[in-house]
């Protein structure tokens, strides 16, 4: 017979691993999750696990040091609403430069296209095929 702790453990795997892959949607689609105005000001690094509970933690400016304890609220509604239940307790920031990531529309190289026959000439041109 299984032991109880194996029985857990085999329970609360599918859960774990879709935690940790929503902990890393979070930082790659953090300008999605909390909005524009606050990825300028604010990069996630890591989210670490304390005695409370799991806690964010930011990166800012001087200058959003002075803002994070009235935004705090706010980023950690966005936070959770994106996890759907209260998985984060706190966020924690430290003063550092932020990383502006470079996205570049996706349309941004699509050659324009008008009629069914652009399309599949433009297809035709992208697979070598004359």
């Amino acid at each position: 017979m299984a032991s109880l702790q194996y029985l857990v453990s085999r329970t609360l795997k599918p859960l774990r691993t879709q935690k940790a892959y929503k902990e890393a949607l979070l930082l790659h689609d953090w300008e999605t999750i909390v909005g524009s105005e606050f990825a300028r000001g604010f990069t996630p690094i890591e989210i670490y696990t304390q005695t409370s509970g799991k806690v964010l933690k930011l990166v800012t400016t001087s200058s959003g040091m002075a803002t994070a304890r009235y935004v705090e609220p706010v980023l950690l509604q966005r936070v959770n609403q994106f996890f759907g239940s209260a998985y984060i307790a706190g966020i924690k920031t430290t003063q550092g430069q932020i990383k502006k990531s470079i996205k570049k529309p996706l349309n941004e190289n699509l050659p324009k296209i008008n009629t069914l026959d652009e399309a599949l000439q433009a297809l035709g041109k992208h697979l070598n095929v004359n």
